[in-house]
C-alpha cells in the first residue's frame, strides 16, 4: 500500500523526476513526544479512565533492545521490524526512523521504516512486515496509520511503501481509508511476495506428515536410507551457503538476492547473539549437497533462503532439509514454519487433484511452490 496513486509514480517515472510540491515536507526529524487520543473519539483505554493515551514517540536510534524485544514476543511478527534489520541495511544506504505506541508505559505497537535517497524519486520509504500490533486497544490500527503518516511526512518521504505481515488481513481498508492504494507491480520494488505455505507446528509429527504429499514422504525416506545427513552451520559457513543460492539463482535466470555474501555476513552478526537465525545444510556422501538460512523469530521458523549445488538430485537432499527444519522448529516451540514465497495460483492447481495446465508450469515459481505444497502447508495470500 502507498499514499500516492498509481499514475502519479508512473508520470514521475516518465518524467525522471519528481517536483517539490508533491512530496510531503512538514518539519525535519526531531525527537518527538506527544499523546494521540482515538481519531474516533472512542476512549483507548476504556470509559473508565479518561486519562490515560496512546503515547507515539519518534526515534531514529539504530539499536532499540525495548523495541526489538517486543518485536519478538508478538505472534506473527518478523525480523525486518528490529533494529538488527536496520543495522543489517545501513550499510547499503538505508535509513531507520521507528515510531512507537505505549500504553501505560507498556509498548503496544509501532513500525520501523527504512528510507533512501533514489535519484530521480528522492527519497523512498519502505516498512516491512508493519506496522506491528497488539490486540485489545480500541482504534489502535488507526492510531498508528496517523503516526505512520506523520512519521513519513517528517522523514520528507515521497514515496512509501507498507508491506503488511502476513497477519494482517483487517488491515487494508484502514489502510486505503488514509489514501494508500495496492502497490502496482510494474512499480519497483518488483516481484514481491503475495503468497506462502505456513506449516502448523502445533500438530504431533504423525500428523504433520500425514498431511504431506505421499510423494513428499517417499521423499525424505529415501534421503534418509541414502545416507543424507544434516549439519549445523556457522559464520565460516556463509560464503559456502551464498555460492549454493548463486547456483540456483543461476540455474532459474535470475539475479540472487541479496547479491553479495557480506549481507549474510551483516544478518549473522545482528541476529546470531540471539539466537535468531539459522543456518544448516544437507551433507550426501561428505559433499554439501543444498542449504537453509533461516529465521527463528517471534512464534515462526521461516527458511528464508535456500541453495542447491544441482547435484546429486536422486539422494532428495533438500526434502530431508526440510523436514529437519520441521522437526527443529517444533522442538523448540516454535508454532509454524514459514516457506516464503509461493505462486498462489500455482499452489491452488497443485494441490487441487487435477491436472496442473501447461501453462502455469512455465511459470518462473512453479518448480519450488509445487517442491513446498508437497509438505502439506496452508496457502496464505499476502494482505494487500
Amino acid at each position: 500500500a502507498r499514499p500516492r496513486s498509481a499514475e502519479w509514480f508512473a508520470r514521475c517515472t516518465k518524467r525522471g523526476q519528481t517536483q517539490d510540491r508533491c512530496r510531503p515536507c512538514v518539519v525535519q526529524l526531531p525527537t518527538v513526544r506527544e499523546s494521540l487520543h482515538s481519531p474516533s473519539g472512542v476512549d483507548p483505554v476504556g470509559s473508565d479512565s479518561r486519562a490515560a493515551a496512546i503515547q507515539v514517540s519518534l526515534s531514529r536510534e539504530s539499536r532499540d533492545d525495548e523495541w526489538d524485544r517486543f518485536v519478538s514476543e508478538l505472534p506473527g511478527a518478523q525480523h525486518q521490524q528490529t533494529t538488527c534489520w536496520a543495522r543489517a541495511k545501513r550499510e547499503d544506504g538505508w535509513q531507520v526512523v521507528r515510531t512507537t505506541l505505549r500504553h501505560r508505559g507498556e509498548i503496544v505497537g509501532g513500525a520501523q521504516l527504512l528510507y533512501h535517497r533514489v535519484s530521480r524519486f528522492g527519497r523512498v520509504g519502505y516498512v516491512p512486515y508493519g506496522p506491528c500490533l497488539t490486540e485489545g486497544l480500541p482504534d489502535l490500527t488507526g492510531i498508528a496509520i496517523d503516526a505512520l503518516l506523520r512519521m513519513a511526512r517528517a522523514a520528507r518521504i515521497g514515496y512509501l511503501l507498507v508491506d503488511l505481515g502476513h497477519a494482517s488481513h483487517r488491515l487494508p481498508p484502514r489502510f486505503h481509508a488514509a489514501g494508500f492504494r495496492p502497490h502496482p507491480t510494474t512499480v519497483p520494488p518488483v516481484r514481491m511476495m503475495s503468497a506462502t505455505t505456513l506449516i502448523d507446528l502445533t500438530a504431533d509429527s504423525d500428523q504433520i506428515l500425514a498431511r504431506m504429499r505421499r510423494s513428499t514422504r517417499y521423499n525424505i525416506r529415501l534421503g534418509l536410507r541414502h545416507g543424507v545427513r544434516i549439519r549445523e552451520g556457522g559464520a565460516s559457513d556463509i560464503d559456502l551457503f551464498h555460492s549454493l543460492m548463486v547456483a540456483t539463482s543461476t540455474r532459474r535466470g535470475e539475479t540472487p538476492n541479496p547479491a553479495s555474501a557480506e549481507m549474510f555476513h551483516r544478518i549473522w552478526r545482528e541476529y546470531h547473539p540471539r539466537g535468531w537465525v539459522r543456518l544448516s545444510f544437507a551433507v550426501y556422501q561428505g559433499e554439501t549437497v543444498c542449504g537453509d538460512f533461516g529465521f527463528a523469530f517471534a512464534d515462526t521458523y521461516r527458511q528464508w533462503k535456500f541453495g542447491w549445488s544441482g547435484r546429486h538430485r536422486e539422494c532428495k537432499a533438500s526434502d530431508v532439509l526440510c523436514w529437519d527444519s520441521i522437526t527443529w522448529a517444533k522442538q523448540r516451540g516454535f508454532t509454524q514454519l514459514d516457506l516464503v514465497q509461493v505462486d498462489p495460483e500455482v499452489a491452488a492447481a497443485v494441490t487441487s487433484g487435477s491436472p496442473v495446465p501447461p501453462a502455469l508450469k512455465t511459470r518462473r515459481l512453479y518448480g519450488p511452490t509445487n517442491h513446498k505444497m508437497g509438505f502439506g502447508g496452508r496457502l496464505v495470500h499476502l494482505p494487500r
